[in-house]
C-alpha cells in the first residue's frame, strides 16, 4: 500500500505528537479537532517543538520547513479523512465517542484506508465492529514514506 495521506484525530498531546512524526516523516497530514483554537494551539506547540529540534542540532531549519508545508489543520472530520490513506484516532480514552469518530471516518474514508487507534487501554476489537471494515482497523501502523 502506497501512503501518501495521514489523518490525525484529535489535536491533543498525542495527536499532535503523532501528526509532527508523520510530517517529519515525509507523510502529508491533516490534524482534525473540534474548533479552530484547538488546532492553532496545536501547530503552535508543533513549531516550538520542531524548533527546539533545531536548536538541538537534530533537525534542519529546512527539514523544520518541509514539515511544517505538509501539514494541514481542518475541524471538518469527513473532510480530513476524504483522501486519507490511513487515520490514526486520538481521541480521549472514552469508547463511546472513541466508536462514534470511528464510525464517521469509516464513512468517509476511503474503502483503502487503514483506520488505526492510539488507545491504550480500551477495546480494539470493539472500536473495529462499529465500522463495516472490522479487519482494516488497527492500534498499531508502521509507517515508511514512499519513495
Amino acid at each position: 500500500m502506497n501512503v501518501e495521506m495521514i489523518a490525525v484525530i484529535s489535536a491533543g498531546i498525542m495527536g499532535r505528537g503523532i501528526a509532527q512524526v508523520a510530517v517529519l516523516g515525509g507523510f502529508d497530514s491533516v490534524l482534525n479537532d473540534i474548533s479552530v483554537e484547538l488546532l492553532e494551539s496545536a501547530r503552535s506547540r508543533i513549531e516550538q517543538d520542531m524548533q527546539k529540534g533545531v536548536d538541538r542540532g537534530k533537525l534542519t531549519a529546512e527539514g523544520m520547513a518541509a514539515g511544517l508545508d505538509r501539514l494541514s489543520n481542518s475541524t471538518d472530520l469527513e473532510e480530513s479523512v476524504a483522501k486519507a490513506d490511513i487515520v490514526i484516532e486520538a481521541v480521549p480514552e472514552k469508547i463511546d465517542l472513541k466508536m462514534d469518530i470511528f464510525r464517521r471516518i469509516d464513512k468517509a474514508a476511503p474503502g483503502h484506508a487503514i483506520l488505526a487507534s492510539n488507545t491504550s487501554c480500551l477495546s480494539i476489537t470493539e472500536m473495529a465492529a462499529a465500522t463495516e471494515r472490522p479487519k482494516k482497523s488497527h492500534r498499531y501502523a508502521l509507517l515508511q514514506p514512499s519513495s
